[in-house]
């Protein structure tokens, strides 16, 4: 927690904030992810007011990115932040700058050394494979590139046999919406994204060597040379039915929804994480389009994708809200790439979606925690002023009435001052759990200040 005064003590961050500057200005609380002169983190802002009102500055309340890598990476992803080399030199102060180190992956950005000094003794099971996987990064020219231009990108790479995808997003300052890094999310990856042409290559090697085995028998009588050429064709379509086993456990043993359609939007096939939602079989869902399976509204915004996509002849990633069939609603990143799916060159699409949903509530639950007290759990001056706000303009608008109590806490200085803060804090507790236990559901009590509640009835009380 850090407080910010303007104009006293030297801590005048209004020129370097743009979170400080902006409470200040309107005095309203603001969040988000910001850089700063030495650290970086998402930060909660509140304006700081006396008894009187006026304003003495602000607030604030940080959750660094280390404490932030903590709680989301798991086993299954691997989560780093970079910052551009210009955001360091313009930003950090140059005695703090030893903080940071350049990044194995380019020397255009940089790793604060706190994630670093984690990354060496990452828990996980991916932290062997960290470091290779920038050794691989670092050795793509094209890929750094495309980097600089701090873009989006997904990039699937291989160590040995084990693939994984790698995710490039643009890390915003949420203030001033100015790009300052990326943050890098990478995991095993269990799909190959020319899975369909590999299969079309291989049925067509099928009837080329059939096709030669009949005229090999045609024009071969010795029978101990056909028999020869029969046993060699047995080995080979044993080694590639062996192939083709190892492509549906890979494209089967993940848990995104894979597909595949043509040139027209048809699917010419699925895995079974994909079929699942809709209780089919990935067999029964060749030569279906989205019409067939989601309604009307949805199945023409994925065409609209489908075609952008295909225009373009560029991937494409997505944020979708999904709810299939059989299955729960949730959020994906989906990301759509075309490839050439027959012998005419035709173009269609790979289509890989990744449930996000666990990371999404993630960010909801955050954000619900902003609004409300650590201790009472009752909703604080923020969400009061987010409500109050909704509830005039209703008012203004349809003449809905809504009704108000402020309530005082008496005398409650002398119960802090007798028995201590402790007790009070108790007794905060035990008047908000009173509180809460008599009003409807849709009624609010507001937290306005230490002794001060506010409460809210959206009807007449």
């Amino acid at each position: 927690m850090r407080f910010h005064k303007p104009d006293k003590f030297g801590d005048d961050l209004n020129d370097v904030r743009a979170s400080v500057r902006y409470v200040n200005q309107h005095k309203k609380p603001t969040f988000g992810f910001e850089e700063g002169r030495i650290f970086n983190g998402y930060r909660f802002v509140y304006p700081l007011s006396d008894e009187q009102g006026k304003h003495l500055g602000s607030v604030e309340v940080s959750m660094s990115l280390l404490a932030f890598k903590e709680a989301f990476e798991t086993d299954a992803k691997h989560i780093d932040f970079l910052l551009s080399k210009s955001t360091i030199q313009n930003k950090v102060f140059k005695d703090q700058q030893s903080n940071y180190q350049v990044s194995a992956l380019s020397d255009v950005f940089y790793i604060q050394k706190t994630l670093e000094a984690f990354n060496l003794n990452d828990p996980h099971a991916h932290a062997a494979a960290q470091k290779k996987i920038y050794q691989v990064l670092a050795n793509d020219q094209s890929l750094i590139a495309k980097l600089n231009a701090l873009e989006p990108l997904v990039s699937i790479k291989w160590l040995g046999l084990t693939p994984y995808s790698v995710k490039f997003m643009p890390l915003l300052n949420d203030f001033t919406q100015k790009t300052v890094g990326y943050t890098v999310i990478f995991s095993k990856s269990n799909y190959f994204s020319v899975y369909w042409v590999f299969h079309s290559a291989v049925s067509l090697g099928i009837i080329v060597l059939s096709m030669l085995f009949a005229l090999a028998l045609f024009f071969n009588k010795n029978a101990r040379i056909a028999r020869s050429k029969t046993e060699q064709l047995e080995r080979l379509n044993k080694k590639i039915n062996d192939i083709n086993h190892l492509l549906d456990s890979i494209i089967n043993g993940t848990d995104d929804k894979i597909f595949y359609k043509d040139k027209h939007s048809t699917y010419l096939g699925c895995n079974e994480s994909f079929a699942k939602g809709f209780n089919l079989t990935p067999a029964a869902l060749v030569g279906k389009t989205d019409f067939d399976l989601f309604p009307e509204k949805i199945a023409e915004g994925f065409r609209k994708d489908d075609s952008n996509v295909l225009k373009s002849n560029k991937p494409n990633s997505l944020y979708e809200e999904v709810t299939f069939p059989y299955a729960d609603k949730g959020y994906f990143l989906t990301q759509k790439i075309p490839f050439i799916y027959d012998d005419k060159q035709d173009v269609g699409l790979l289509g890989i979606a990744r449930d996000i949903t666990e990371l999404h509530e993630a960010q909801i639950k955050l954000e619900a925690l902003s609004y409300t007290d650590d201790l009472t759990g009752l909703f604080n001056r923020k969400a009061y002023n987010k409500n109050l706000t909704k509830a005039f303009a209703t008012l203004s608008r349809y003449q809905t009435p809504f009704s108000m109590i402020m309530l005082d806490i008496d005398d409650f200085k002398k119960i802090n001052d007798t028995y201590g803060h402790d007790v009070g804090d108790k007794v905060l507790v035990l008047i908000a759990e009173t509180l809460t236990l008599q009003v409807r559901e849709n009624d609010f009590f507001f937290e306005l200040g230490e002794k001060s509640l506010l409460f809210y009835c959206p009807a007449p009380a």
